[in-house]
């Protein structure tokens, strides 16, 4: 990995996920409601089984939610399943993300990533993955949000498969 920062300090901690801007009431509220997801590492769905709106944080799952993660087997699977990875040329080996700074007083600024050349496939084109943050204020939380970002677009796998009735229970992170 390589990254450089224009001018925020990444050396310092703090709280996980601080949302520090501006929403719109022009917007709808779904709208603004993604832009905070986004600045929070989570994203916005509907639960079907609820009928309602819910946030799926992204992370990793505790070994109690792993213990009571759903399970597909033989006797719910019917048909053939269909594993697909990111294209190549679809994979993301570079970030740049835009916020606004408190430490300039909130101008805009930047930071930029790369996934070191070793760590690349074979004949993997130059991609970079370019984000703008309006409700991120300072480089460390912007450098958290964009490294998962950016190693996320590179393991993200779909499988597809039809199920029985138990799949219309399944939500995602299920």
């Amino acid at each position: 990995w390589s990254s450089d920062v224009c001018s925020s300090d990444l050396t310092s901690t703090q709280a996980r996920y601080i949302i520090n801007g501006v929403l719109s009431t022009g917007e709808t509220n779904k709208n603004n409601l993604e832009k905070i997801t986004q600045a929070s590492a989570s994203w916005l769905t509907y639960d079907f089984v609820q009928g309602k709106w819910k946030v799926v944080v992204n992370r990793a799952l505790s070994v109690g939610e792993l213990a009571s993660v759903v399970t597909y087997d033989d006797d719910s699977i019917l048909g053939e399943v269909t594993v697909n990875a990111t294209n190549l040329e679809d994979l993301y080996n570079s970030i740049e993300i835009e916020f606004p700074s408190r430490e300039i007083r909130d101008q805009n600024d930047y930071y930029r990533a790369e996934i070191a050349a070793e760590d690349r496939n074979d004949l993997e084109p130059d991609n970079s993955l370019n984000l703008r943050y309006d409700l991120i204020n300072n480089g460390i939380h912007a450098q958290r949000l964009g490294l998962i970002e950016l190693v996320q677009s590179r393991v993200d796998k779909t499988i597809q498969f039809k199920t029985t009735y138990k799949g219309l229970q399944t939500s995602a992170g299920d």
